[in-house]
């Protein structure tokens, strides 16, 4: 579990999300990943989540928190 703290202050322990997690969550809402020399691209439903020089958990992760936030 990962200790999350939002901006109020509220502290929540959420269980990690794996690769696999990520993606089955996002499996509607990506149409694209791409890897090229800056890093990975994964476009979605929502718009672009550009990562570069990212390993591939981090531009899921981008692309988990922007649906999350909406």
């Amino acid at each position: 579990y990962a200790r999350c703290e939002y901006d109020t202050g509220y502290l929540l322990d959420l269980p990690l999300m794996s690769i696999g997690d990520m993606i089955e969550y996002l499996d509607n809402k990506i149409l694209d990943i791409k890897n090229n020399v800056d890093g990975y691209y994964i476009h979605t439903l929502g718009g672009f989540v550009i990562g570069v020089d990212i390993e591939l958990c981090d531009a899921l992760w981008m692309a988990v928190k922007e649906y999350l936030n909406k």
